[in-house]
Parts: C-alpha cells; sequence; structure tokens
C-alpha cells in the first residue's frame, strides 16, 4: 500500500505539472546545447508530439506511459520554442562597417569612471529592432531613454580567456558591440513608459548620491550595494574581502532582499489593510523596486517567487514550494529561454533557492539537536546558509573556481543584521534626500552597522584557508 500511495501522488494535478515542468525546462537546457534550426525541425518536432500524444492516448489506462508521453511532449515543445526564439532574436547586423545609426538607449547605463555601458535598441538591415553594446567615454553622461546618433563600427562580441564574453551579452539579447564611437544627443523619449522607467532611475541615482553626501567610504558604497545593488564604487579591498568571506549576496540584490520587503509588508501591513489590499500594495511595490533596480534574474525570481506566496496568503492557500519554483522559472525561460544555460545569476538564484527548500530543513533538524549555544532563529539561519551554499558550491567552483570556507560564519554573523541595516539604509537616504542636515544626524544609527559588516567580512577573509581558489 505505501508504494501504492507514493505511485498515486505522481498523479495528483500539482505533481503532475512538476513533471511537465522539468521536462519542459530540461528540453530547454538541452536545446541550448544544440543548433537547431526552426524552419527545418519543426514539421519533425510537430510530427513527433503527434505520434507521442496518439501513442498515449492508445494507452491511456497505463498512467505512466501516459504522463511519461506528456512529459516527452514537453521536451519537445521546448526544443521546439527554444529554436523559433533563437531565430526570432538573431539580428542581421553590419558587422565590420563604420556606420551612422539612431537608436535609443532601453537599459540603465553602467557608468564609472572609465567608460559608460550603454545598451541601445537600433534597427538591423532588415529593419528589426536589434540591441547592441556603446562603450562610451565617460563624459558627458547619457541617461535611459535619450535617443542618440552614433558614428561607428558594429563588432560581433569575441570571447577573451576563459569568459565566454559573447555568450554572456546573448542571455541580453546583445549581438552587437561599438567602441568608443562619436556620439550626438539627439532628443529624449516621448514614451510614458520611458518617462516613468526614466524617473524610477533618477531616483534611485539621487538616493545614491544621498547616501554618498552623508557617509564616508566604504560605508556609503556599501550601502547603496545592499539597497540598490549598486557596486561600482565599492573599493576593491571591501569586494575581495566580501567574496572571500562568502558575503557577495549581500550586495548582488539576491532574493534575499526581496524576501525582507515582502516579508515587512506582511508583517505591518496586513493586519491594518487586510490581505488584499496588501497584496497589491505589495505586488505595485515590489516591481517598483525590480524595475528601480534593473531587474536582474535573482531579483526577479525572487519576486514572482514572494509575490506568488503573498498571493497564496491572500487566498489562504499555502502552495508548493518546488511547483513555486518552476513555475517562476518557467515565466522566466518563457520570456528569455537563453537565460538558463547562459545567465549564472539566474542559474545561482534558483540553486540557492533549491538549497533552501530541500537541504536547510534537515540540516536545520540536526543542528537542533546540537548544544552548540546558538538560539532557534540563529540555529535556522546557519542551516539556511549551509542550505545555499551546499546548492551553489558545485556552480561557484565550476564557473569561479574558488569557494568560501568561512562563509557559514561569515553569514550567521552578518545576516541577522541586513533587515535592520536596509531599513536604516532606506530612512537615511530618504531623510538626506528631503533634509541634508538631518541626514548627517541620522546616518549615525546606520554607519555602526556597515562598519560592522566591513569588519566581520575583513577579520574573517584575513583567517588562513578561509577561502580556496583553483
Amino acid at each position: 500500500m505505501p508504494n501504492g500511495k507514493k505511485i498515486d501522488e505522481f498523479f495528483y494535478p500539482y505533481r503532475i505539472f512538476t513533471i511537465l515542468a522539468l521536462f519542459f525546462l530540461a528540453g530547454i537546457f538541452t536545446a541550448s546545447f544544440l543548433k537547431l534550426s526552426f524552419y527545418a525541425s519543426w514539421p519533425v518536432f510537430l510530427l513527433t508530439m503527434f505520434c507521442l500524444v496518439f501513442a498515449a492516448f492508445s494507452v491511456l489506462r497505463e498512467r505512466i506511459l501516459v504522463l511519461l508521453s506528456a512529459g516527452l511532449v514537453a521536451f519537445i515543445a521546448a526544443l521546439t520554442y527554444f529554436s523559433f526564439f533563437e531565430n526570432r532574436v538573431q539580428p542581421d547586423l553590419p558587422f565590420g562597417q563604420k556606420t551612422e545609426i539612431t537608436g535609443k538607449i532601453v537599459k540603465k547605463p553602467e557608468i564609472d569612471f572609465k567608460t559608460q555601458k550603454l545598451v541601445v535598441e537600433i534597427n538591423d538591415l532588415n529593419g528589426e529592432k536589434a540591441l547592441v553594446l556603446i562603450n562610451a567615454e565617460p563624459f558627458p553622461n547619457f541617461y535611459y531613454g535619450e535617443i542618440l546618433k552614433i558614428n561607428g563600427v558594429i563588432k560581433e562580441p569575441e570571447n577573451f580567456g576563459d569568459f565566454d564574453y559573447k555568450n554572456y551579452l546573448k542571455r541580453y539579447l546583445i549581438f552587437g558591440l561599438i567602441q568608443r564611437p562619436e556620439i550626438v544627443y539627439l532628443d529624449s523619449s516621448r514614451d510614458l513608459y520611458d518617462r516613468f522607467l526614466g524617473g524610477l532611475y533618477y531616483i534611485s541615482e539621487t538616493f545614491e548620491s544621498s547616501l554618498n553626501r552623508v557617509l564616508p567610504e566604504p560605508q556609503a558604497s556599501l550601502a547603496s550595494g545592499i539597497l540598490l545593488g549598486v557596486k561600482r564604487n565599492i573599493p576593491d579591498t571591501v569586494m575581495d574581502s566580501l567574496n572571500n568571506a562568502g558575503l557577495t549576496h549581500i550586495i548582488a540584490l539576491s532574493g534575499y532582499n526581496v524576501t525582507i520587503i515582502v516579508s515587512i509588508l506582511a508583517t505591518l501591513l496586513a493586519p491594518y489593510l487586510g490581505r488584499k489590499k496588501t497584496f497589491y500594495f505589495g505586488f505595485i511595490l515590489v516591481v517598483l523596486f525590480v524595475l528601480l533596480t534593473g531587474a536582474s534574474s535573482s531579483v526577479v525570481r525572487a519576486a514572482i517567487f514572494s509575490l506568488l506566496i503573498l498571493f497564496g496568503g491572500t487566498i489562504g492557500r499555502k502552495a508548493d514550494q518546488t511547483n513555486l519554483l518552476l513555475f517562476t522559472a518557467l515565466l522566466m525561460v518563457l520570456v528569455n529561454p537563453l537565460v538558463m544555460r547562459y545567465d549564472i545569476g539566474f542559474q545561482l538564484s534558483f540553486l540557492a533557492f533549491a538549497g533552501l527548500i530541500y537541504f536547510s530543513g534537515p540540516i536545520f533538524l540536526k543542528t537542533k539537536k546540537l548544544k552548540i549555544g546558538l538560539s532557534e532563529k540563529l540555529k535556522k539561519t546557519l542551516a539556511e546558509t549551509l542550505g545555499a551554499q551546499l546548492a551553489v558550491l558545485p556552480l561557484i567552483w565550476f564557473q569561479f573556481g574558488r569557494f568560501s570556507l568561512i562563509a557559514p560564519i561569515s553569514n550567521l554573523l552578518i545576516l541577522p543584521m541586513i533587515p535592520l541595516t536596509m531599513a536604516f539604509i532606506f530612512i537615511v537616504g530618504l531623510i538626506s534626500f528631503l533634509y541634508y542636515p538631518m541626514g548627517q544626524i541620522a546616518a549615525l544609527a546606520v554607519w555602526p552597522l556597515l562598519e560592522y559588516i566591513i569588519k566581520i567580512a575583513d577579520w574573517l577573509s584575513k583567517i588562513p584557508l578561509s577561502s580556496f581558489a583553483r
């Protein structure tokens, strides 16, 4: 009987979704390694899917065969979808030719003291929209939504060293690169969405400037990293300490940041607004936060996942966490299947959350039995850290050739401080934006928290054998 019950569980509606989603995601990942021509292969895919469906109906009483056939249909559908998407987004660009083009900045510019990275939407030779990356001079500054005239040579991105730069850009649907072109500002977009998003980016930059005015370095840069994910001004010494201590996720706008926002909203607002209004308010705020911070894979994943959980609380249901994770992955892969293989942030984000779901529970049960002088809350934090670290360790070692042995201890010492630190950073930035002298006083409250993070990371990173690199 127990075995019969376990088999029956595979045919619950929610578990059928799990299996089909896994087959589809496996198909997307497999297709990324194949050179499939959509126009040449779609008839074969369609015929195969028809045969599988026909075979499934012919053996309808054999539920496992029906489910397997449905899974293979999902797998083949994924192969077809990937080849269709890759064919559709591949632009026809005049590589190697000096051209004059007009385009609009469609992503938040990345600016440092050396260069401006501008993602510009242009028309390719067929009149279709295409994205190119422009490495421009640091001055004058350009902003989201501006329309530019560009004189330069479009080149196909090339890999350098062990870094697969071509596929790194491909995940963003960027297929062309222009180095140091002549740029002339023409106009700003009149589109309402562009103006709205440009306004959000202006608020983000103003907020960052407000923090820089009231906090010294490196605390100011760390504050911008924790709240906004801005890492360009963080000193190399601090970045090295965070890397060696396994703490870079606190400045990477990981799902942890979004989870904190949703948790605070649910705790503070639900008793007063009710579940439905809290969900609507939370939905708007989280979407604004995602747009404000540039919509990285980890933030988008966490936003979708957290909002689904919040929605489940609204309707009074607790969803299966595996299916929530898979549903989130499906949404992101349907929008851009290239992230499945080429976006390391996407992979790390989902592996970390899978570690939280499947590894942290058993680890927590083990740590509860240990008499190590930690509260249950700290033991839970330790278990979650270990679970996430174990899940991402193979990928980090494969991609970056390093891992941190001290990460569980550093996360145990610092993660409990992050929600309070984020709240204080937000308050200080807001006050200094409204009234600078008061912001200077408010900054005294957040400086010790930031200094604590810096000192702990520095101290732990200097411990012998705290991290390994190949």
